[in-house]
């Protein structure tokens, strides 16, 4: 068709064809604005649930749903949030464990800090307590090393406890003096407590300890370590030694007692068997003692026991062994004797020596002895069977008048 043809009409009736063509457009428009609000509406719920998921309401689901892209937005959308769900409250979990974990720590931490003040404290009181005593109080790991000293280490080692403590102990006593403990520490630690005195050397000379080592056992029995208590028992061997000699010595004349007199004529038996040469064995007393004990009194008579012993023991040879028994019981040990010739020279000088007059109280005495000699060798007699021997021999002498001597068969 030609198109004046075709627009031939719309020439004729142009507001008609305006009018349509007005109201095509209006009705295209409002077609348009319906489909618009229906496309964006899904996509404005999408942002509105996004903004609540944004600001941390993750709970929330969005109610879109369909097949178009939309639809797979909005599920996608679901899925993202309950993934994030899931990892904040995971991560929330994990962060509260971690809060207890820390508590915990903190609380442990607190409690470790209270621990040690408090072990602090009590070494504080223990430390306190050992240096108050006068003994070296210590501890000795399995390594040797001093884990503890008290204050009395610095006085008896005079050195600072920084040179002791955490040191080895033979480092800190010296090889010498470690050599006197190193036995009975191998014992402690094998699990014995030991007691023991040692002689150890120190700056201001040798002194005397008596220590103790205790072993520290584990929860399995295992030996850890050492408890050590040492105490300087010099002063106390001095006593020892005097009273020693005391024992050994008669209080009255200072000469050898009974007990010195017993190991004395044993050991004089047994160098005779050695030598082939006899001992002779003289026994005294003081003749008519009991009546100048009664008439001059007892101050008197001891005047006369101790001159009497020093006669005695002036009359005879420096290794003589001259001791009293007991009262006016005198005795002699003689050695390296080869005749009786001998023993009656000996006993001769002894009485003549005690006939010389001399002072006991207020009073001038003269005195007489009487004397039993006997004589053996080590290996066929006894000290028991010579001291009979020469007892009854001395009685002999008693039976001839006093003032003389007899020597038994």
């Amino acid at each position: 068709m030609p198109t004046d043809a075709a627009l031939s009409a719309a020439r004729v009736n142009v507001l008609d064809t305006v009018g349509l063509g007005a109201l095509s457009l209006l009705l295209g428009a409002a077609v348009s604005a319906w489909l618009g609000t229906r496309i964006a509406r899904p996509l404005r719920r999408l942002a509105y649930d996004a903004t609540l998921l944004a600001r941390g309401n993750l709970a929330h689901r969005t109610r879109v749903a369909g097949d178009d892209e939309t639809g797979v937005l909005a599920s996608t959308l679901n899925r993202l949030a309950q993934t994030v769900d899931e990892r904040t409250r995971a991560l929330r979990e994990k962060t509260a464990a971690l809060e207890d974990k820390t508590a915990a720590l903190e609380r442990g931490v607190a409690d470790l800090r209270a621990a040690q003040e408090k072990a602090e404290q009590s070494e504080q009181r223990l430390r306190s307590i050992t240096d108050s005593i006068p003994s070296m109080v210590g501890y000795i790991d399995r390594e040797r090393r001093y884990r503890f000293n008290n204050r009395y280490y610095e006085t008896w080692l005079q050195r600072p406890l920084a040179e002791i403590t955490d040191r080895r102990v033979e480092d800190v006593l010296g090889p010498a003096a470690y050599a006197n403990v190193a036995a009975n520490l191998d014992r402690a630690f094998r699990g014995e407590r030991v007691d023991f005195d040692v002689e150890a050397p120190g700056p201001a000379g040798s002194r005397f300890v008596r220590g103790s080592y205790v072993p520290h056992f584990d929860e399995a029995g295992q030996v850890i370590g050492v408890y050590t208590s040492s105490t300087d028992i010099t002063p106390l061997k001095e006593v020892e030694r005097q009273l020693e000699r005391l024992v050994q010595k008669d209080t009255l004349t200072g000469l050898p007692n009974r007990h010195a007199f017993n190991d004395g004529i044993a050991a004089a038996l047994r160098r005779s068997q050695r030598s082939g040469t006899q001992v002779a064995l003289l026994f005294l007393d003081v003749d008519g003692f009991k009546k100048i004990n009664d008439t001059l009194g007892h101050a008197a008579g001891d005047d006369v026991l101790r001159e009497f012993a020093r006669r005695l023991s002036s009359s005879v040879r420096a290794t003589d062994l001259v001791a009293r028994l007991a009262g006016d019981e005198y005795v002699i040990v003689l050695e390296g004797i080869h005749t009786r010739d001998e023993c009656r020279f000996v006993a001769r000088k002894i009485i003549a020596a005690m006939r010389a007059p001399f002072p006991a109280g207020d009073l001038t005495v003269k005195v007489t002895t009487s004397i039993g000699i006997a004589l053996g060798q080590g290996g066929a007699t006894t000290p028991e069977a010579l001291l009979k021997r020469a007892d009854s021999a001395l009685y002999a002498a008693k039976g001839q008048g006093r003032d003389t001597f007899e020597i038994a068969i």
